[in-house]
């Protein structure tokens, strides 16, 4: 697993060009940053709570401990600093979000909604040469956050199916791999 997570790390980090200086430059500026922790996790929440398909998701009565956990998120990503126990736990995302029922559309529309927000602020806090340096700079360090978390998802997904069908990974994937040929060639005709 940790292998997994290694490589997804560094592929994402290589293809967004995601430097060390970019956990460097949020650090420079967690301060400020810092202060928009509230208005971000109670922007992000609502959002979850006022839109019907993701309102049921959550628990009754688990709203706190579910900022508490965004906000934890949140100040280890502008920390300039993330160790290999955040990377595991982001990989654990994809498990608790296939036992919770959630949907990667909306975790993806979510990041994009967190990331959106981040921006706004941004460009209200600073000029907008720096603006965009630092919103570019955590899209680049929470798209691979967000690559660890998909990759989690499948590969937990299909962990789950070997253990409940005894079918190990390799003949999955080839199984998949002849459906998806099948299906590909229905849907390109």
């Amino acid at each position: 697993m940790i292998n997994s997570i290694k490589s997804v790390l560094e592929s994402s980090a290589n293809l967004s060009n995601l430097s060390k200086s970019d956990f460097e430059l949020l650090n420079e500026y967690k301060d400020i940053l810092s202060q928009w922790t509230d208005g971000l996790v109670k922007t992000f929440y609502d959002t979850i709570f006022t839109f019907d398909k993701t309102a049921s998701i959550p628990h009754k009565g688990e709203r706190a401990k579910l900022e508490k956990t965004l906000t934890d998120w949140y100040m280890d990503i502008i920390s300039g600093e993330l160790t290999g126990k955040f990377w595991m736990k982001q990989w654990y995302v994809g498990l608790i979000h296939i036992y919770r029922n959630v949907d990667n559309k909306y975790m993806v529309a979510m990041m994009g909604k967190f990331q959106e927000e981040f921006m706004k602020k941004t460009f209200e806090n600073f000029d907008k040469d720096l603006a965009l340096k630092i919103s570019s700079a955590f899209n680049r360090i929470t798209n691979t956050i967000l690559a660890v978390i998909v990759e989690g998802y499948i590969n937990m997904y299909i962990k789950s199916l070997e253990g409940m069908t005894g079918i190990n990974k390799e003949i999955l994937d080839r199984m998949v791999a002849i459906e998806s040929k099948k299906l590909f060639f229905e849907y390109k005709s």
